[in-house]
C-alpha cells in the first residue's frame, strides 16, 4: 500500500531541529514533536486499516472499573467485528490531535470499547519492585544505617522513593474476546545530529534506565513487551546506541525469559510492524 508506506516514511524520517548554542536539553522540543508525529501516524494507520478491511472499525475507548463515563481522550481501538480481536492504541499526544477528535466526535456510549483500567495503565509505582528487595539491599550495605545523618537513613529509607512512578510514552494492547493477549509498553525516542555526523541529545541514556525498569515490570506483568520506536536518524549518523541497545536486549533476553523487546527505526521496519498488526487483527 502506497499510503501505508507514506505513513511509515513520515514517522521514520522525522528529525528535530538542530540544538541551538546555549539551549539546555530540557528546552529541546524534538522528543515531544516526535511523539506527536507517531500519534498522527498511528491515527492515519488506523483509518487506513478500516478502509482496507471491511470487518474493521475504529472505536473510542472507555476505561472499565473507574468512575469515568466518557471515552478516554488519549486512546483509540481498531476492532474486528468478526473475530473479536481488538488493537488499542493509547498515547497522550492523541489529546491534541485534530484527527483523533474527528474520528471520535459524535460517538455514543454504545460505540465505546470498554477495556479494564489495569490493561490501559502506562504508569507503574516503583514500590511494587523496590520494597520487596529492601532486605537484600540492606544486607549489601547499600542502605544508610539509622545513625547516619541523612533524611532517609535506616527505617526511613523507603520514603526516598515513596509514590515515585515509572511512566512509559504509551501502550498498545492486543485483546481477543476481552482477554489480554499482549501489552506493548511504548518508548518513543527521537534522535538528531546538529552537525550531520553523529547523534546528539540524551534520549538513549533515558531509555537505558527505562529498559532496566521494564526488566522488573516484565517479571510482574508477564504479558508485556517493551517496544522502542525511534526515527531513522539513529541509522543515518554514527553512534554506538542502536547496536548497543540491541546487544543489551539480546543479553537480557538470554538471562531473563520474561524479557521481551522490539525496536523499530527504519521505514521498512515500520512497514513490517504495521503489516504484522494488520495480520494479527485479521487472524492470519
Amino acid at each position: 500500500m502506497n499510503e501505508m508506506y507514506e505513513i511509515a516514511k513520515g514517522v521514520a524520517s522525522f528529525e528535530g531541529a538542530p540544538t541551538l548554542p546555549g539551549r539546555t536539553t530540557g528546552e529541546a522540543r524534538g522528543g515531544r514533536e516526535f511523539e506527536a508525529v507517531v500519534a498522527e501516524g498511528l491515527l492515519k494507520y488506523g483509518r487506513l486499516l478500516v478502509t482496507a478491511v471491511p470487518s474493521l472499525r475504529l472505536r473510542p475507548v472507555a476505561a472499565e472499573g473507574t468512575s469515568r463515563q466518557n471515552h478516554l481522550a488519549d486512546a483509540l481501538a481498531v476492532v474486528n467485528e468478526e473475530n473479536k480481536r481488538v488493537l488499542v492504541f493509547r498515547l497522550p499526544a492523541f489529546r491534541h490531535n485534530p484527527l483523533f477528535a474527528e474520528i471520535t466526535s459524535g460517538a455514543l456510549q454504545n460505540d465505546f470499547v470498554r477495556v479494564p483500567d489495569s490493561f490501559l495503565k502506562r504508569e507503574f509505582v516503583v514500590e511494587e519492585w523496590y520494597t520487596p528487595k529492601l532486605g537484600e539491599l540492606a544486607e549489601r550495605g547499600w542502605i544508610p544505617e539509622e545513625d547516619e545523618p541523612y533524611p532517609f537513613s535506616g527505617t526511613n529509607y523507603p520514603e526516598l522513593y515513596r509514590r515515585k512512578r515509572t511512566q512509559f510514552d504509551g501502550v498498545i494492547i492486543f485483546l481477543e474476546s476481552g482477554t489480554l493477549r499482549e501489552k506493548a509498553l511504548l518508548e518513543i525516542k527521537s534522535l538528531k545530529s546538529s552537525e550531520g555526523a553523529r547523534v546528539d541529545g540524551n534520549a538513549h541514556e533515558r531509555f537505558a534506565y527505562q529498559n532496566l525498569d521494564y526488566l522488573e515490570i516484565g517479571a510482574l506483568y508477564p504479558r508485556t513487551t517493551l517496544l522502542l520506536l525511534t526515527n531513522d536518524a539513529i541509522l543515518k549518523y554514527r553512534n554506538k546506541y542502536h547496536t548497543g541497545i540491541g546487544v543489551h536486549a539480546l543479553r537480557l533476553s538470554y538471562a531473563f525469559c520474561w524479557y521481551k523487546f522490539e525496536m523499530v527505526s527504519s521505514v521498512r521496519q515500520y512497514l513490517r510492524l504495521f503489516s504484522l498488526w494488520k495480520e494479527w487483527l485479521e487472524g492470519k
